[in-house]
């Protein structure tokens, strides 16, 4: 009975905070709220049961809280849909994502992640338009339906969804491949090597078949290196093992690589100087760079091509806002391509 003022008084406050909150959108933690108003975790669940008792807000273990009402009707929820794996890309794009909507907020961003068996858990009811983060991770046909029958607008960030009814924004591979060969050969390449570890998708072959057309167009020679690696498996372990193979087994007399993704480009970089540092110190190195970027400390080293935010701002905002708005059914971009330093 000696809390109840205090619960009555945090429940006020919290009842208050909601109108910062869109529908469906995670509310504060547990530690969010004791930091911000000093006051016990007895009192916070007091607080929260009475929210949640009516209706004001869902609470789901492990996963967080989350707001059931919708008291800023103008602006609408993107969820943000992410598998969760370490990825520089995927923390590069989720990056891009932040940044944007903090400089234009048009939408309140709700990050979802899962784990590989947990899609079907994906809250569709939280938001207003779904962002679904990934390329090569394949929906089944009833996944697809569900989506669908959702009623939400939905985008992919993989052009394989480009014939159905979904939204797409992805790069434009094919010429993004071609520029990051051409960059290679002007810097004096003859000899290139390409290397794959994600999952063969679409686009990967795309970029692949791109870049090893535009060397034999030149009459260069290109050998292909690839590993088959799963969805939620480490890239960058399976590039160490694949290359320290390759090494055993080939001579290794490239003077320019091409890797696909650079989420291994570090590993690499990194077998190839303790193997073989004399001719890894002149190397060439070009990483298609997708949504971020390398770690820092191979920015002096790897040259990358990739689009930029300012592209990736402007284009796909004035798409989302268009969707939003039913000014559109479906939109499908692919953003330009640009040899980036840094």
């Amino acid at each position: 009975m000696k809390l109840q003022p205090q619960i009555a008084a945090l429940y006020e406050k919290l009842d208050g905070e909601l109108y910062n909150f869109n529908r469906g959108e995670r509310f504060l933690s547990l530690n969010q709220i004791m930091k911000k108003y000093h006051v016990h975790l007895r009192v916070v669940n007091g607080a929260l049961d009475r929210l949640e008792k009516n209706g004001l807000i869902t609470r789901e273990r492990y996963v967080g809280i989350f707001s059931n009402v919708c008291r800023n009707k103008k602006i609408p929820t993107l969820l943000l849909v992410v598998p969760d794996y370490p990825s520089p890309e995927l923390s590069g794009f989720i990056s891009i994502i932040q940044t944007v909507f903090e400089k234009k907020p048009i939408a309140k961003l709700n990050l979802w992640r899962y784990q590989e068996n947990e899609r079907n858990r994906i809250p569709l009811n939280r938001s207003d338009v779904v962002l679904f983060f990934g390329d090569g991770f394949p929906f089944s046909p009833t996944e697809l339906k569900k989506l669908s029958e959702s009623g939400k607008p939905i985008i992919f960030t993989s052009n394989e969804m480009a014939s159905s009814q979904f939204s797409f924004i992805n790069f434009n591979s094919i010429s993004g491949a071609m520029i990051a060969c051409d960059h290679l050969l002007k810097q004096g390449c003859s000899r290139l090597l390409t290397i794959r570890t994600e999952p063969l998708c679409q686009g990967i072959q795309e970029r692949l078949t791109a870049f090893q057309t535009y060397a034999k167009l030149h009459n260069v020679s290109c050998e292909q290196l690839e590993c088959s690696t799963h969805f939620f498996e480490s890239a960058s372990y399976n590039a160490k093992e694949m290359l320290i193979n390759y090494l055993a087994e080939n001579n290794f007399d490239f003077d320019g690589v091409f890797i696909d993704s650079y989420t291994s480009a570090e590993s690499i970089i990194d077998v190839l100087d303790r193997i073989v540092p004399e001719k890894a110190a002149k190397i060439k190195y070009i990483t298609f760079q997708g949504y971020g970027k390398p770690s820092e400390k191979l920015l002096s080293r790897v040259i990358m091509t990739g689009c930029s935010i300012a592209d990736f701002e402007k284009i796909f905002l004035q798409a989302l806002v268009q969707l939003y708005r039913k000014e559109i059914s479906k939109f499908s971009i692919h953003l330009p391509m640009r040899i980036q330093n840094s």
